[in-house]
């Protein structure tokens, strides 16, 4: 049974009358409260689930519900339940045509599977949510960059967790974010560690440890005295790591916040045993070992009891030394087992959750298609072909004597001209239906040799509309297959020139997009995407017809072999101020 609103949100939702608005505000309250009061916002969450799918189910608050209580879930250690409901809202992102995916619902997907150890795939979500929102500078973005950071870091690319952290720092002090501010500067320090530029990580974290200090910030202050304590270890400087780790374990105690407590007072134990004085060490290592069993802390603790072995061996203590090995062995096996489990449990719900999805989709999809197709298809061929039987009856009607003058002028001409119209349409469909079934081997494309070959192929169309072609100066290398790279420079470009201005002139770029992706542009002088058409050109189930000679299944042969190659097909347009469409591919090793 869902838990219900507190008294005032309560009070407000019995003055409405609109089950709507009612879904709306429990919605509002539930996304304020995810992050200080999660138990509240999931309750709010709930009852706005319950309420929107009441006939006639209320999508939009479907959608919004799902995701708060997958959000609040996150936030409660619910993993599984928030897995199972984020899956739910992607799918209806992904099949609903009135939702569309937030970047809420892909910073919590990117969450969830860098939770789950699939960084790639976390890096994919992470940088959707940057693309919606843009230009905007936000503590939302920030911390996008600041989760990129931690992946970036556990992909071993401590270059770029840098220059991920670089972005959040900047943006956290434009918007004046001192805690935030503080929090990234000691990311960094742990950054420059792992390249081993201990002398910049000291840096890095004294500044973290200035701003929390000058600010009252007491948490982030104990978690950069802990920094410092661990980089003084590396660097040899075993009385100051010591006196840094003594300041942090008495504020976390103080603050309650125990596993920096735990982590300190054993880090203590460590850097006494790095000096040779294991009983003095002892102690310490003794106490956060009793910190990490209350809090039932099991890596932890595993990790105190193995130091402790150490120690007892080299006090030459084999019975103690022994007994504290064979605890943390049984802790160690006992932490990956829970682990591996948790982690296969979470992504056999993952993989049902999508095989539930995709089948749906597939199914849908497909019957969808074959439908559309058998008219679709049907119609277009139906023209040319009728054109091709009416003007051969004309013929046939003629007279010998009449023959000779007829047949110059445009009746074998616009024969020729539809049966040239059927056959590229056939061309077409036969494309559409081959790239997924054919597997290809991707390799370095010369992109410069791809488009000169082309260019060449569309000179007679280039030199009929008069249009001009400008070329970078240099090009990124990515990797595909060439001839359906080809094909994806010849419908830009030919789309290009139909659509452009009186004299086309088709601009061609491209650029870095990501770590791993370039991005390429073909920018017209057109008049500019109608709005009405934005989320059908890419779908050839909706492919609009945009001139008579226009079979219109360029762009989604566009869309499949950007899909099959790996990368993503786009556009961006304004009313007299031409198109931008693009596609990207992965970049070479």
């Amino acid at each position: 049974m869902a838990l219900q609103a507190g008294p005032e949100v309560q009070e407000q939702l019995e003055a409405m009358s609109s089950s709507i608005e009612k879904i709306d505000l429990l919605n509002q309250h539930a996304r304020l409260l995810s992050d200080r009061d999660p138990q509240q916002g999931l309750a709010y969450s709930q009852q706005a689930y319950e309420l929107a799918q009441l006939p006639p189910p209320y999508v939009h608050g479907l959608y919004s519900s799902l995701l708060n209580l997958a959000i609040c879930n996150l936030r409660l250690g619910n993993v599984e339940a928030a897995i199972k409901q984020a899956m739910q809202v992607y799918s209806m992102a992904e099949n609903r045509n009135s939702v569309k995916a937030t970047p809420s619902l892909f910073i919590l997907l990117g969450s969830l599977y860098k939770d789950l150890g699939e960084h790639k795939e976390a890096l994919n979500f992470y940088f959707q949510a940057l693309e919606q929102i843009g230009k905007a500078v936000n503590a939302e973005k920030a911390n996008i960059f600041v989760n990129l950071g931690i992946l970036y870091h556990f992909l071993g690319d401590f270059q770029e967790e840098l220059a991920q952290y670089e972005k959040a720092l900047e943006i956290h002090q434009q918007l004046g974010r001192e805690s935030s501010t503080a929090a990234v500067l000691n990311n960094m320090a742990m950054s420059y560690q792992a390249l081993g530029e201990l002398d910049t990580a000291v840096t890095k974290a004294q500044q973290s440890l200035q701003v929390a200090q000058a600010h009252n910030l007491t948490m982030v202050e104990a978690n950069t005295l802990c920094t410092l304590g661990e980089l003084h270890l590396d660097k040899g400087d075993i009385s100051q790591a010591r006196r840094y780790l003594e300041e942090s374990a008495e504020l976390a105690s103080s603050l309650g916040f125990r596993y920096v407590e735990t982590y300190s007072i054993r880090k203590i134990g460590e850097a006494l045993t790095h000096q040779g004085k294991y009983e003095d060490a002892l102690p310490f290592l003794q106490r956060a070992a009793n910190l990490a069993e209350q809090l039932q802390n099991q890596a932890e603790l595993a990790a105190c009891h193995r130091t402790l072995a150490q120690a007892y061996k080299n006090l030459d203590l084999p019975s103690e030394a022994l007994e504290h090995f064979e605890k943390f062995h049984e802790l160690d096996k006992k932490v990956y087992r829970e682990q591996a489990d948790r982690h296969v449990r979470q992504l056999q719900i993952v993989h049902e959750t999508k095989s539930v999805q995709q089948e749906a989709k597939i199914y849908k999809q497909k019957t969808a298609e074959l439908d559309t197709y058998a008219r679709s298809v049907a119609h277009d061929l139906k023209q040319p072909v009728a054109a091709l039987l009416g003007y051969s009856e004309l013929l046939l009607e003629m007279q010998a004597e009449e023959l000779p003058d007829m047949l110059p002028t445009n009746i074998l001409e616009k024969m020729a001209q539809s049966a040239e119209f059927a056959s590229q349409i056939i061309d077409a469909l036969l494309l559409l239906a081959t790239i997924d079934k054919t597997e290809v081997n991707l390799r370095p494309i010369n992109m410069e040799t791809a488009l000169g070959n082309v260019l060449l192929r569309l000179q007679p169309m280039i030199e009929q509309h008069q249009g001009r072609i400008i070329l970078p100066d240099t090009w990124e290398t990515a990797v595909g297959y060439q001839p359906w790279v080809e094909e994806i420079w010849a419908n830009y470009l030919s789309n290009g020139l139909k659509y452009g201005g009186e004299a086309p002139v088709i601009t061609i770029s491209c650029e870095p997009y990501s770590t791993n992706m370039i991005r390429y542009w073909v920018k017209d002088n057109g008049p500019g995407i109608p709005l009405e058409l934005s989320d059908k050109l890419f779908d050839e189930l909706k492919r609009p017809r945009l001139a008579k000679n226009s079979h219109g299944f360029g762009l989604s042969i566009v869309r499949r072999i950007v899909d099959k190659l790996g990368g993503t097909v786009g556009f961006k347009s304004e009313p007299a101020q031409g198109s931008q469409f693009f596609f990207t591919l992965p970049r070479t090793r």
